[in-house]
């Protein structure tokens, strides 16, 4: 609704404002780490940085393209950081749980989901892949034509896995704004967080590689927590603080 938004500088022909859930959360943590009184300051000041960042952005779809929230809620996150007094900002470990929570809400309050609505249930898993083909598809073809530039394309199965879904995203409109604006160290902070709402649904998680990684794609493969693949490919962090797993199955098209 209009009356929920901040009315920024920006041109929302072309670009998406922030959810009011990550104004929330963001608000409440600068609060709790400076007081209500700097902490009102600094969200000012973190929508005035917010504001430039997007207006120096490319279009990659705007409110027509449904992942938006995910570029423009870690543009947020990232002008959040920016705001804070340099002896003050958060650790990469403090920044990954504000991200998180922006993104996932507070897990520890959810609850999983019964067992037919797992991905330990195959028929399940197998629609989400059909769904995700049919929702991907107008943002292949406006990314593949160069109308939305670099924001994200999809390609389910390639390798045809034994077990479970893959989902390959090529292009990453986070990392070209992390590239640009030098905020790689970052990025495990903003790739982490994907692991979890998994348990919620009964997934688990392989992702050897993400484009923040520096890797030309990101390749999820969601399994059952219960499965062969699950026991054969534990989560671990690399050396750069990113959250991975080793995959139990060739990848040599990738």
């Amino acid at each position: 609704m209009m009356a929920d938004k901040e009315h920024l500088n920006i041109d929302y022909k072309k670009h998406v404002e922030y959810l009011q859930s990550t104004k929330k959360v963001l608000t409440k943590r600068l609060n709790e780490r400076f007081g209500k009184e700097q902490g009102t300051v600094l969200w000012d000041k973190t929508k005035r940085i917010y504001e430039g960042f997007v207006n120096d952005m490319p279009y990659t779809g705007g409110n027509k393209n449904f992942m938006a929230h995910s570029l423009y809620d870690s543009i947020a996150c990232f002008a959040y950081w920016e705001a804070m007094p340099e002896d003050r900002k958060e650790t990469v470990e403090e920044f990954t749980k504000t991200v998180a929570l922006v993104f996932n809400g507070d897990t520890s309050e959810k609850k999983r989901n019964p067992e037919f609505l797992t991905a330990n249930n195959t028929v399940l898993l197998k629609a989400m892949g059909v769904l995700l083909r049919l929702v991907f598809a107008p943002m292949n073809k406006a990314v593949s034509s160069g109308k939305w530039n670099n924001a994200w394309r999809l390609r389910i199965n390639p390798n045809k896995p034994a077990e479970g879904l893959q989902m390959l995203l090529f292009g990453c409109p986070i990392v070209d704004f992390a590239q640009k604006h030098g905020y790689m160290d970052l990025m495990p902070a903003m790739c982490n967080p994907d692991f979890d709402n998994m348990p919620e649904l009964g997934i688990h998680l392989i992702r050897p590689k993400t484009v923040g990684m520096g890797y030309p794609v990101c390749d999820y493969r969601f399994v059952g927590d219960k499965s062969e693949a699950a026991k054969k490919s534990p989560v671990r962090m690399d050396e750069k603080g990113f959250l991975v797993n080793d995959v139990p199955y060739e990848d040599k098209k990738i």
